[in-house]
């Protein structure tokens, strides 16, 4: 399974650490392909590389993940880099998205909704280490087969996304 876990950092470290290795505990083979808090020095952030450089390098990573994890706290719909994260995920690339409220947040955010109402593949998650598990190994065994393009003759050009939107 190659997860994506979105601003995985700061506060947020230790739970997807936690679940990174709860997967593992489970005898799933987990790769990690997040931005790490040292890639955030130089990442979205900070550091001297040009935006497009870093876009492409979180791209990359995001298209050949199995699933993408994101926090749906209050005000995330404002980070401008998790929205096209997400969005890219979702919809460029067909790549479910599990979302990690906070504890007690009765109402979803504004991009949950969204994605919802788009009918993309996602769950939410509670803030526990199980939850995120059981909802990540249900997005991944419903995750829908994907296919190449009919008209493409090349196997390297792949299309991620629906069989059904291959064809169209």
């Amino acid at each position: 399974i190659r997860v994506f876990i979105s601003h995985r950092y700061d506060r947020d470290k230790q739970v997807y650490d936690d679940v990174l290795h709860a997967l593992r505990a489970e005898r799933h083979a987990v790769q990690d392909i997040s931005l790490t808090e040292a890639d955030k020095l130089t990442g979205p952030r900070g550091g001297q590389r040009p935006e497009l450089e870093i876009q492409a390098e979180i791209a990359a990573r995001i298209y050949t993940s199995d699933l993408l994890i994101a926090s749906s706290r209050p005000g995330v719909t404002t980070s401008e880099w998790l929205s096209w994260e997400v969005g890219l995920a979702a919809i460029g690339y067909g790549v479910p998205v599990l979302f990690v409220k906070e504890p007690d947040m009765s109402y979803q955010t504004k991009l949950v909704k969204e994605i919802a109402g788009m009918g993309l593949p996602h769950r939410v998650s509670e803030r526990r280490t199980d939850d995120i598990v059981r909802k990540a190994i249900e997005l991944i065994d419903g995750r829908p087969i994907w296919g190449v393009r009919f008209d493409e003759d090349g196997t390297t050009i792949r299309f991620r996304g629906p069989t059904q939107m291959a064809r169209d």
